[in-house]
């Protein structure tokens, strides 16, 4: 009988331990967004769909149940959080990847759908999905742990200085 190990973090005593293949296994829930298809003042983006596709695939080979999405309008990217949140409430490991726009507005950052008609930066808040609501609402699930990957393009269009742009920094 041959087992595989694999190496388990636990984020409440920070310790490493090994399990084998044999015994049972958390869940492990991610949800994959990849938005390249920007219509309006953003523009469209070459690599998020071929990125979210290389991450989905990889998270499936860890044993992740993966809820993939690309292009997403901003129902689409309720939807699909919805159902990452429900997936996650029954424990183990969440992990949030989105690859699109992403703009910081007045210290909160935003992550952006492809349908998001967002003329001035004060629409942003109406149009756009706010990261601080996935992190409070992941944290509340009460799972073991939440990872969340950014792979955000930070340009910011309404800015008239080069080179301006990034997301506001995120506590843990």
């Amino acid at each position: 009988l041959i087992s595989t190990l694999y190496f388990t973090v636990y984020a409440d005593d920070r310790a490493v331990k090994i399990k084998s293949s044999s015994q049972n296994r958390e869940q492990r829930v991610a949800l994959v967004i990849g938005n390249s298809d920007y219509r309006g003042v953003l523009s469209k983006l070459s690599n998020p769909i071929n990125d979210a596709t290389s991450m989905r695939d990889i998270l499936k080979e860890r044993g992740f149940r993966v809820i993939y999405s690309e292009n997403t309008t901003k129902r689409d990217m309720r939807d699909s959080l919805n159902q990452f949140y429900s997936a996650i409430k029954k424990g183990g490991v969440g992990m949030f990847y989105f690859s699109g726009h992403g703009i910081e507005v007045d210290g909160q950052n935003y992550l952006i759908p492809v349908d998001a008609k967002i003329e001035a930066k004060s629409d942003t808040e109406f149009e756009a999905i706010a990261l601080n609501k996935i992190t409070k609402r992941m944290q509340s699930m009460g799972n073991r742990l939440n990872i969340i990957v950014l792979d955000a393009c930070r340009n910011d269009p309404f800015s008239r200085s080069i080179g301006k742009g990034g997301l506001a920094k995120v506590e843990p």
